[in-house]
């Protein structure tokens, strides 16, 4: 019985972790088709931010859901199970959203705080979405810590050197 609860808790743990990434990648999606061109990090002062990459689960080693992004200057890791870190370059595949932590009220004061264990991320919302293609250059990687083996992985990215995107 012990053991049908564990699977019954990491099983609902693993829903509401999908479910939010789920719903902030719609959210990215939506955003992206409606109204004009997205936004890139050059819009904001300080031109960084950070990015949900995914649901990552620990004693798998794998992403728990699509990948949209390819890391550009990959270590000699398998793709499913490589996290990126600070250095790496990323293309986006898909639109992501960039937040900033209390952005409708503070702008820009809280950038370099994760938004990892947040839940309210419509007021970290910065208006600004990375478009397919563009590149980014990850400063620091956050992951949540959630119950189970599921991990939402954060970066705050900033623009590569030259990338107009």
């Amino acid at each position: 019985m012990k053991r049908t609860m564990r699977s019954g808790s990491r099983s609902a743990v693993i829903v509401v972790s999908l479910f939010l990434l789920v719903l902030l990648m719609g959210l990215s999606e939506l955003r992206g088709q409606v109204g004009a061109a997205p936004k890139g990090l050059s819009s904001l002062k300080f031109q960084t931010g950070w990015v949900l990459l995914g649901s990552f689960d620990v004693s798998l080693k794998e992403w728990g859901s699509a990948v949209h992004f390819k890391v550009i200057n990959k270590r000699e890791q398998a793709a499913n199970i490589y996290v990126p870190m600070r250095g790496d370059i990323l293309e986006v595949t898909a639109n992501h959203e960039v937040h900033i932590v209390n952005f409708a009220a503070d702008h820009e004061a809280h950038r370099l705080q994760s938004p990892a264990g947040q839940t309210d991320h419509k007021r970290n919302y910065t208006g600004v979405t990375l478009s397919p293609q563009s590149t980014v250059k990850v400063e620091e990687v956050v992951r949540s810590s959630t119950a189970g083996t599921q991990q939402l992985v954060w970066a705050r990215v900033s623009p590569v050197t030259g990338d107009k995107k």
